[in-house]
């Protein structure tokens, strides 16, 4: 019997920055120590075993039903997808993903975590109150307590923006009224 390889690379197709690992198995020798070979999976082709074929995809490309993905671009051009459930917390799925986006207090209030949404619906979960309804307006949302409801991609690292942006309105409101 030729062995099985199998790709490992994180749940509900997440990608990740580099591949695990490629393990190898002995199909019907039980008593066989599995191989691994790390880094390998990058260079390894399809395979087939009997009438089994490994995909010549990369596993994050096929996306399980009744998830979405967030995009995550980068203001110097860089980007990342997520896969989460309906419904799940945007920090929390791209942390649990394995991609760190700046986050301080995860309440709403600090602001270091607002993305700017290019594309799709995100709602917040709390009123956040570090978005003015200004703001709100113009797509800033609070990741950390907000949620998607399909595909969405996100503009990352806006909190010096909006913090600013802040400061100029409060600066405002103290010369009208001051």
């Amino acid at each position: 019997m030729q062995p099985v390889r199998v790709q490992c690379r994180g749940t509900l197709g997440a990608r990740l920055s580099r591949p695990h690992a490629v393990v190898t198995l002995a199909a019907k020798d039980t008593k066989a120590a599995p191989s691994v070979s790390k880094n390998a999976a990058a260079k390894a082709e399809p395979k087939t075993h009997d009438s089994v074929k490994t995909p010549s995809k990369p596993v994050a490309d096929s996306k399980p039903t009744g998830v979405h993905t967030t995009t995550f671009q980068n203001p110097r051009g860089g980007s990342q997808s997520i896969v989460a459930k309906p419904g799940a917390n945007v920090y929390s799925a791209a942390d649990w993903s394995g991609l760190h986006l700046p986050a301080s207090c995860k309440q709403g209030s600090c602001s270091s975590c607002v993305c700017k949404v290019l594309e799709g619906n995100v709602h917040h979960k709390s009123n956040p109150a570090c978005l003015t309804p200004k703001l709100k307006a113009e797509g800033y949302v609070a990741i950390c307590v907000a949620s998607v409801s399909g595909d969405a991609t996100l503009l990352t690292h806006q909190g010096v923006l909006v913090r600013r942006e802040r400061a100029a309105e409060e600066d405002r409101m103290q010369h009208r009224h001051g």
